[in-house]
């Protein structure tokens, strides 16, 4: 077996990597059996984040549905 076909880190010194997974907001490194958060800090920001989004698509899709209900009753006055 010729030397390209061993595996390519075989030294002792290299360092090994645990399963794990990344933060959903900073990218850090989290044990693979976490929430998917490296601390409270990262948790609560995103929570808001994900609630002012929430609200904010909330409110595009009235402002849309007013307009259509203004559109369809001028529409409906004119004849």
């Amino acid at each position: 077996m010729s030397t390209a076909s061993k595996k390519k880190f075989t030294s002792a010194s290299e360092e090994k990597v645990f399963p794990h997974k990344h933060c959903a907001r900073c990218e850090k490194m989290v044990p693979e059996f976490s929430d998917g958060y490296c601390s409270n800090k990262c948790r609560g920001i995103d929570t808001i984040k994900t609630s002012r989004s929430k609200k904010r698509m909330i409110g595009w899709i009235g402002i849309g549905a007013a307009l259509a209900i203004i559109v369809v009753i001028l529409l409906l006055s004119t004849h």
